[in-house]
């Protein structure tokens, strides 16, 4: 099992229920307040729960035309083409055949890297913990060992299929990419999705626009420490619309710098707290997130980005992830958590 389980700076799987809007006074509740959670105690899957035949069914009548986007970035080990966080590495090397004369021979790959915090990211619900508590008050005694986490893994998440809606906050201020560091408000989220005549509906996949993926191998550290991204208000506000999955187009789908005095609350309110907790699956693997378009078809088209990715992906995180091309209308997401480690 693994720590980092898959995030689309694309998804995470969230634990769900109302909460108030005070970014300033969030605090982390105490483990008899956030636990069990409100899928019962022992659970592990998060707000995957919300997945049922009748949902599916629901999302899968939106498709029209079939049409399958990667919302993942190029996983390489030139920082030119692709962002690595720093101090890991990725390296690829082949394991060629010598030609033999009339006889079968296979050529492999050899991967040498830290999984974790590599390419296509969803996190996993080990991924975040709090003193030495987990999602569902798991502790770190009695399920961390050296070699993985006896529960929370990113196993548990499964394949999983919902509406996909597009936040295009970006589009909303009129501006290519959002600001430096801009801090994400309920109310750019609310007017956006006002703008697309759209609302959000439970278990939604939510995918939030800001342009800063094109950043990605170009300007990789400002891309991934001074970003726009969700804030405590807009991460409260969304939880409280019951999403099974959230991503976005930038590093670690929330603001940062954080809000003081706070570090990466986000992260902690969605895989962590029983009322927004959230779990995923994690990069290094190939994290496919399937957004098929519908009714609107052609028109209205707006892709993120744009080229073919190839090899091995990366979307930047599942509550946060760099996105290649999707839909301003509704559209299906699929994601196999299970070829992916890492999204909060």
């Amino acid at each position: 099992m693994h720590f980092s389980a898959l995030a689309m700076t694309t998804a995470a799987v969230l634990a769900f229920g109302g909460v108030p809007l005070h970014a300033q006074t969030w605090q982390m509740p105490p483990d008899n307040q956030r636990c069990p959670s409100k899928w019962g105690a022992g659970d592990q899957r998060g707000s995957a729960n919300m997945m049922k035949p009748e949902t599916v069914l629901r999302a899968a009548k939106l498709i029209k035309t079939g049409e399958v986007f990667e919302l993942a970035a190029v996983l390489s080990p030139d920082p030119k083409e692709a962002f690595i966080n720093t101090g890991r590495v990725f390296n690829i090397y082949t394991k060629p055949a010598l030609p033999a004369a009339n006889a079968r021979q296979a050529n492999e790959e050899l991967v040498v890297t830290e999984l974790g915090q590599i390419g296509t990211q969803f996190d996993a619900f080990a991924h975040q913990m709090w003193g030495d508590s987990f999602y569902n008050c798991f502790k770190l005694g009695e399920i961390g060992t050296r070699s993985g986490f006896k529960k929370l893994g990113v196993e548990n998440v499964g394949s999983l299929m919902a509406r996909g809606v597009l936040i295009d906050v970006a589009g909303l201020k009129g501006v290519d990419m959002l600001p430096t560091s801009y801090n994400i408000t309920p109310d750019d989220l609310q007017q956006a999705l006002a703008k697309a005549n759209q609302k959000l509906e439970p278990g939604d996949a939510v995918v939030i626009r800001t342009g800063w993926s094109k950043l990605m191998g170009k300007e990789n550290q400002r891309y991934g420490s001074v970003n726009p991204g969700i804030g405590i208000a807009a991460a409260q506000w969304l939880v409280g619309q019951a999403p099974m999955m959230i991503a976005a187009a930038n590093c670690c789908v929330e603001v940062r710098p954080s809000e003081p005095p706070h570090n990466l609350p986000v992260h902690a309110m969605m895989l962590l707290d029983r009322e927004s907790g959230a779990g995923g699956t994690g990069g290094g693997a190939r994290l496919r997130i399937r957004l098929h378009r519908t009714a609107a078809e052609d028109q209205g088209r707006h892709r993120v980005g744009g080229g073919a990715d190839r090899h091995s992906l990366r979307a930047d995180r599942l509550v946060a992830a760099p996105l290649h091309a999707i839909e301003r209308t509704p559209t299906v997401a699929v994601v196999d958590a299970r070829r992916c480690r890492d999204v909060i």
